[in-house]
């Protein structure tokens, strides 16, 4: 499918032969919309997009937030957060 999305793509520019794809993250995390590793594949669909899309393929590193030493946050903070940020909207 990626690889029909790039040929699709490759022939069908938008302004000034510019390409825009859009991939919606398919675990949402936490309803944040983050496209990360999955659990069972690891970082096989990411490195799938990678291998059609980017500029460099082949052999490379996968790292997650912790390998950097950063921490990413849980569900339930995400989802704290985004309650918080409706009820002041909703004020």
């Amino acid at each position: 499918m990626l690889r029909r999305v790039r040929v699709f793509t490759d022939r069908h520019p938008v302004a000034e032969r510019k390409k825009l794809v859009l991939i919606e993250a398919w675990n949402e995390y936490g309803e944040g919309a983050v496209i990360e590793p999955h659990r069972e594949w690891g970082f096989a669909y990411l490195d799938a997009v990678r291998d059609v899309f980017g500029a460099s393929r082949g052999r490379h590193r996968d790292l997650t937030p912790g390998d950097l030493g950063l921490t990413v946050p849980t569900a339930p903070e995400r989802t704290r957060t985004a309650e918080v940020s409706t009820q002041t909207r909703n004020r």
